[in-house]
């Protein structure tokens, strides 16, 4: 009895072995691939609708599975076809909108440069007089940048923004990173400080986020701001679509559908950083009061949506009803 119950559990480790031998291979693995994700007539991301009130808000659809995948239909398969057609145009790629100023010029310098020695305060000075030199029209207007060899911004953003790692380095896991001297990194994110700022005589920084294409600045002690890429062609046809539509029951869904075929229609409009957003309300400091619309006295207002104003931050754009130019309101500031 003692050997059998020593043999049994012997017997029990060899019966698998033993079964394998001779028999059937192991089944063939199977990767059950996921279902293709159905493609409907709304696009997420693309085609945007607005509620009343500031909420944006994108409708749902019922899944419906397909066999095979659908090509992608325009907006107007998903509204109603308008009276208008849209002409189909090529927007100009600028990096900045309306009038080249020094200081806009001076950044673009900065980003094109490609020189031997590498990008740090020096070539930013040497930029800058050679800006000077050939635009002595920017000295007569006070442009005079001073460049800092050192740091005058020392912790890891300019103003709201978060300067990129590399040129934020930290220490350590748990420290917070500190702005390096005037830098560019690999990414294209450009990183300068200035004991005297071109247009304001004070000591501040910029940093050109290259993921946005937009510069943040700092005044040190006083402001700081961003200012962001300009679409002015996209926002020129946007007026002109607007401004042709027709009836006096538009809103701001109409807006938003207008801006879908904007973007559908014209190239350079189609990039994520032309995402200003319309909003149903009205804003106190719009010229005309009312929600976006059809005012009371005919003219045409858009109110932006607080967080997605556009690059300039206008908060409406309105045209009068016996006008066919757009005025543009801004943010009035409480005077302290």
């Amino acid at each position: 009895m003692p050997s059998l119950r020593l043999f049994l559990p012997l017997l029990l480790l060899l019966l698998p072995a033993a079964c394998s031998v001779g028999g059937s291979p192991p089944p063939t693995p199977v990767i059950l691939r996921s279902t293709p994700v159905p493609v409907y007539d709304f696009v997420p991301g693309v085609h945007r609708y607005v509620a009343e009130g500031y909420e944006m808000v994108i409708p749902t659809r019922t899944p419906v599975p397909t066999a095979t995948r659908r090509p992608l239909r325009s907006v107007s398969s998903v509204t109603p076809t308008p009276a208008w057609e849209f002409p189909v145009l090529e927007v100009p790629e600028t990096v900045w909108g309306g009038n080249v100023t020094c200081t806009r010029e001076y950044r673009a310098m900065l980003l094109d440069y490609d020189g031997r020695i590498p990008f740090g305060a020096q070539v930013a000075r040497e930029l800058a007089l050679e800006l000077r030199d050939s635009r002595p029209e920017c000295v007569e207007l006070g442009w005079n940048p001073e460049l800092s060899p050192g740091r005058v911004c020392v912790g890891d953003r300019v103003g709201a923004v978060q300067i990129s790692r590399q040129l934020s380095p930290r220490s350590g896991s748990l420290s917070s990173g500190g702005a390096l001297p005037t830098a560019r990194d690999e990414d294209g994110n450009v990183l300068v400080h200035f004991a005297r700022l071109p247009e304001t005589g004070h000591a501040g920084c910029w940093y050109y986020d290259s993921a946005r294409e937009s510069w943040a600045w700092i005044v040190s002690g006083r402001d700081s701001g961003v200012d962001r890429r300009a679409f002015p062609g996209c926002d020129a046809l946007l007026m002109d679509l607007v401004g042709s539509l027709p009836g006096d029951d538009f809103g701001a869904a109409d807006v938003a559908r207008a801006m879908d075929r904007v973007r559908l229609g014209a190239g350079a409009c189609s990039s994520p950083l032309w995402d200003w957003f319309p909003s149903a309300g009205s804003h106190e400091d719009c010229g005309v009061p009312g929600d976006t619309g059809v005012s009371e006295d005919g003219s045409l207002v858009v109110t932006w949506h607080p967080d997605h104003l556009p690059a300039d931050y206008a908060v409406c754009w309105t045209r009068p009803a016996d006008s066919e130019t757009w005025e543009i309101f801004y943010e009035v500031e409480d005077e302290e």
